[in-house]
């Protein structure tokens, strides 16, 4: 799975190289494959978050799994008929599943956060 991940968020970014990214605004310092780089490690690192649920809150951890797993599905869809399609809309798609990754690795970690936080209050 982690493998797909890294190709899926590889891809995108890849294909975008040419292209100004909103890491890149941010930071124009740092060089595309530098991104990727970036951008693969956080992927990871929503993962492992998404891994790390599973035994603190597992009804959450279903809930996000099912939405991970789908938003990769789709993902790596796009990621196969992205050169097929003009760059405008390429531009406004990468743009969206870049927000809907970013969205749910948020969601992710702070689920995780707030039933770190509710154990240690619940008495054992």
């Amino acid at each position: 799975m982690k493998i797909i991940l890294i190709l899926v968020a590889g891809a995108l970014l890849t294909a975008c190289q040419h292209k100004t990214q909103p890491a890149e605004i941010v930071d124009a310092a740092l060089q595309p494959a530098e991104i990727q780089k970036q951008e693969n490690s956080r992927l990871e690192n929503c993962h492992s978050e998404l891994e790390s649920l599973k035994t603190i809150n597992s009804e959450k951890y279903t809930q996000s799994k099912k939405q991970f797993d789908q938003l990769m599905q789709g993902t790596a869809q796009y990621a196969g008929i992205r050169s097929n399609v003009k760059s405008s809309t390429q531009e406004t798609v990468d743009a969206l599943y870049r927000y809907r990754v970013n969205l749910l690795c948020t969601e992710i970690s702070n689920t995780l956060l707030n039933s770190l936080v509710t154990s240690e209050r619940t008495p054992g």
